[in-house]
Formats: C-alpha cells, sequence, structure tokens
C-alpha cells in the first residue's frame, strides 16, 4: 500500500506541519553555537580572505592592491610548495600508520569488553587515561619527546648514531604526529567498535573464513564509513598543528612554521593571511572529502 492510501491528505499536510514546526524549535537552541561559529570562524576567515587579496592590512614592504599572489605564492615557491607536500604527506600519512594499528586494537578491546565486561584490555580507567594522554599534551612538548627519543644525542641515537637527528627528518616528523594523532584516532575508533557486532565474523569463521579474511570481508567493510570519516578529522588537525613542528623546526618544515614566520618574524601580514587561508582550505577539503566518501560508503553498504 502506498504512502498516499495509507494517509489521508489532511494528516499528511498535519505531519508536515509537525515536522517543520520540530525543525524551527530547535532554532533558537542552535543560535548560541552558530554565533560561536560566525564570530570565531567564518568572520576571521573572510577578513584573511580579504588581506590574503591584498586588500586589507598589509605589513612590511608589501604593496596594497588587488592580487592573488599572496594565495598563489605556495603553489610557485618552491620552499612553500614542499612545506605543502610535507604538510599533507605528514598529516595524512601519519593518521593512516594509526589507523593500521588502532583498528586490530579498538576492534579487539571491543572483543574483550563485550565478552569479559571492562578490564585491563576493555574500559578501565587506566587504559583510557594513557589512550587520552597526548591530546593534554601541548605539541611543544610532544616535539621534545621526538627530540629526547630521535635527536642527535637522543636515546636511540645513543644506541644506533644512524638515528641520531632523525628528529629534524621526514621520520622524526612521523613519529611525533603519530604520537599527536594517537588519541584523536583511537578515541572516535573505539566509540565505533562500541557497538560492533563480533557475532558476524564468528559466524564467518565457523564457515570456515580465516581470521584475516574475516576482517577483509565482515569486519572492515562495516566500520570502514566510520574510519575514514576519522581520518578526515584526524588529518585535518594534524595539518594544521603548529607546536609539534615547531619544537622541530631545524630541519624539515610544515606550511603551519610558515604562517607563524610569516607574521611573526618578517611582518609579512597579507603573505601570512594568504597562507592560512590555504591551509585552511586544505583542512577543510579534507574534512569534506572524507565525509563525502563515508556518505559514498554508507549508501554502497545500503
Amino acid at each position: 500500500m502506498t504512502t498516499a492510501l495509507r494517509y489521508p491528505v489532511g494528516m499528511r499536510v498535519r505531519r508536515r506541519r509537525g515536522t517543520a514546526q520540530a525543525r524551527f524549535s530547535s532554532l533558537p537552541a542552535a543560535l548560541p553555537g552558530i554565533a560561536v561559529l560566525l564570530i570565531f570562524g567564518a568572520v576571521p576567515l573572510a577578513i584573511l580572505s580579504v588581506t590574503a587579496l591584498g586588500l586589507g592590512a598589509t605589513g612590511s614592504g608589501e604593496q596594497p592592491g588587488f592580487t592573488f599572489g599572496h594565495l598563489l605564492q605556495v603553489f610557485t615557491e618552491a620552499r612553500l610548495r614542499r612545506e605543502l607536500i610535507n604538510s599533507i604527506v605528514v598529516g595524512i600519512g601519519s593518521v593512516l600508520i594509526m589507523l593500521i594499528a588502532g583498528i586490530p586494537l579498538t576492534l579487539a578491546m571491543s572483543r574483550h569488553e563485550q565478552d569479559r565486561g571492562p578490564g585491563i584490555l576493555g574500559g578501565s580507567a587506566l587504559v583510557s587515561v594513557v589512550f587520552t594522554l597526548p591530546i593534554a599534551l601541548p605539541g611543544i612538548v610532544v616535539g621534545f619527546f621526538t627530540i629526547l627519543m630521535l635527536g642527535r644525542t637522543g636515546l636511540f641515537a645513543q644506541a644506533i648514531p644512524a638515528f641520531g637527528g632523525m628528529a629534524y627528518a621526514i621520520p622524526g616528523l612521523f613519529a611525533a604526529y603519530v604520537y599527536f594523532s594517537f588519541p584523536r584516532v583511537i578515541g572516535p575508533l573505539r566509540a565505533v567498535m562500541s557497538s560492533f557486532d563480533h557475532s558476524l565474523v564468528d559466524t564467518a569463521r565457523t564457515l570456515g573464513s580465516s581470521r584475516l579474511r574475516a576482517f577483509f570481508t565482515v569486519s572492515l567493510p562495516i566500520v570502514l564509513p566510520a574510519v575514514v570519516e576519522v581520518l578526515g578529522t584526524a588529518a585535518a588537525v594534524t595539518i594544521g598543528g603548529y607546536g609539534t613542528i615547531a619544537t622541530l623546526s631545524q630541519g624539515e618544515r610544515l606550511l603551519a612554521l610558515s604562517v607563524a614566520d610569516e607574521l611573526s618574524n618578517r611582518y609579512q601580514v597579507a603573505s601570512a593571511s594568504g597562507l592560512a587561508v590555504v591551509l585552511a582550505m586544505l583542512a577543510a577539503g579534507t574534512l569534506a572529502v572524507s565525509r563525502g566518501l563515508a556518505r559514498i560508503l554508507e549508501r554502497s553498504r545500503a
């Protein structure tokens, strides 16, 4: 029976009115959040964009006037282009490394908690504190930890000289940002895996699938949309992270470091604004792409 036959016209109209009223009734509660987003998000980004186009404040040696030069410098200057590539590679790569380690870990924690209740591996307060500790540490502290381990006189360098100075190279940046992104990946994944139905995996194993095949054919397709969204969110935060790279600035650089340098050391206001806009667009694009892919995966699974 169609919807038109099940519900009379008058009832359908009342239902539509009720839905519209419910939407409008929730609007006042959302107004404070909308105001915060406008004041601390949209307005500063608009000012940055205007300044990056040469129509706002200018700094030392900068000429006022409309130009795309401040926005395009990241693509035309070799140094900035390398920093942009480094930011993308380190930001997304470090989160991918965490996902490869984090998905099996959080699945195991979820199964342990569902089978035996919260315990050492499951939901104990100690495990939660250990997993969330990096999010409470400033990026500068994370960078300092990396120097202590992989610096020129770090712990690993004393045992294996080849590790000396690795903190300032791409491998060191990966190590630092993997630790930095750890809670930003593990926390959301634990929430996703908490409702995972492990009986589906047990059924696949009963039918003859190996543990590895069951993971790739049963577990991963179910959680993949959420995993993709976690990847985008964590990568967007990592791409714009400043504190860690500020500590490790003696070697390879990321774009966030040049934003601060242009403003603080050179007082190039328009140039810094252009780099900041590119960095913001990169982070926003990462979020948009990940959420778009997550929706596509959700629809294909339905």
